[in-house]
């Protein structure tokens, strides 16, 4: 069976979707023909490196129409997939806007982030989500998404490896204990590295010798810079790892002794087996992830729209209790491990990615996609005519 795999890249092109489409494809390599093309203004230098990428399309303006319409279709022509499998809304509108795909099944993902904000949201035959709240959500609203296949797969990470340690420089230190987060800087999860400086000020201040590893490509310079000087000026232990080796942030996990996450980076952190925090909207420093806060946290993605429904005190007295005493934190490490392997490892999706794509190979879809979607077509246009970069 051969599945194209689409994807849209208008900035760095190495935020959690690029790496979950990259992990996917790998893992199901033995089991199915995989191709993968990306759609806008910029190559992704991680997908790049991808063994089944096959060619970047540009398409981020409205002069580059009728370009990408004959590279696109042609290219269609030649591969001929069973599957179209596409990782955003902006790929699928972009083909939209030029095939109807009215012959081939098509597969969306919708990779975390925080519901629709209207009931009416993108449709597609088959949508796979990677967090409960989302799946919850069209579930829920069934009645408005008739005849759409809805899939929770949550499972997209590879356990990560040491095998990068040897290009990079920087060495464990085992005076100190640090933390580690990795995320896109300037524009998104602010919140999070902010309440990351608070912990390490209150770990100060309670006479704990820690430093933070911030690693991550900027994405708004500016608002980079506040957050940088917001460490400088309250005298913090931090680090910021920028240049182009944070495309493969989770590559720094060694460095780690607790690591700091949200959605795909906590799930990378789980899988070196060692404690991981992530934030809440009702804390101003994150949490502590343990068997009584698993599900509420997993249900918002570990992003910070989770609820911590407990004591928050009793959170932070664990940690300096697993700081301090081995067993404590060999316990938190050997849950994350638990926790990964029962949940997240990609090895546990194979199967059911098979399984999406086998079942809808007889699927024909009774109304167009392109009238299911006119309203976000339009959208798309309007934005091309801007231009989108």
């Amino acid at each position: 069976m051969k599945v194209l795999f689409l994807i849209a890249n208008y900035g760095q092109g190495s935020g959690g979707h690029y790496h979950s489409l990259n992990h996917i494809s790998n893992a199901l390599r033995n089991e199915l023909n995989v191709s993968i093309v990306s759609i806008g203004s910029k190559e992704s230098p991680l997908l790049k490196k991808n063994p089944f990428f096959t060619k970047h399309l540009y398409f981020s303006k409205l002069s580059q129409y009728f370009n990408f319409k004959k590279e696109f279709n042609s290219f269609l022509n030649e591969l001929k997939p069973d599957v179209c499998h596409f990782f955003d809304t902006d790929s699928l509108n972009s083909v939209l806007l030029v095939n109807s795909l009215k012959n081939i099944p098509v597969v969306l993902n919708k990779c975390g982030g925080p519901n629709p904000t209207r009931n009416k949201w993108q449709y597609v035959n088959n949508l796979i989500l990677f967090s409960k709240e989302n799946f919850d959500f069209f579930k829920s609203r069934e009645s408005l998404y008739k005849g759409m296949n809805v899939h929770l797969i949550p499972s997209r990470v590879k356990r990560v490896s040491n095998e990068n340690i040897f290009d990079h420089p920087e060495k464990r230190d085992n005076s100190v204990i640090t933390f580690v987060r990795v995320s896109r800087l300037g524009g998104a999860y602010e919140k999070t590295l902010l309440d990351s400086f608070n912990l390490i000020e209150r770990l100060q201040h309670d006479t704990i010798k820690v430093r933070l590893i911030v690693v991550g490509r900027i994405q708004n310079i500016e608002r980079f810079e506040v957050l940088k000087y917001n460490a400088l000026k309250r005298a913090l232990p931090v680090t910021f790892i920028t240049d182009k080796r944070a495309t493969l942030g989770a590559s720094f996990l060694y460095l780690s002794d607790i690591i700091i996450g949200t959605g795909r980076s906590l799930m990378e952190g789980l899988s070196v087996n060692k404690p991981c925090m992530v934030p809440v909207k009702n804390n101003d420093v994150p949490v502590l992830l343990t068997n009584d806060n698993f599900n509420s946290l997993f249900s918002t993605n570990f992003s910070e729209r989770g609820i911590l429904n407990s004591d928050k005190e009793q959170s932070y007295t664990l940690l300096k209790e697993a700081i301090r005493q081995k067993a404590a934190y060999n316990s938190l490490s050997q849950y994350s491990k638990e926790i990964f392997d029962s949940n997240f490892d990609i090895s546990l999706a194979k199967t059911r990615y098979q399984n999406v794509y086998l079942n809808i190979n007889s699927i024909k879809s009774k109304t167009s996609l392109r009238s299911k979607n006119k309203m976000y077509l339009i959208k798309e246009l309007l934005n091309l005519f801007k231009g989108k970069s």
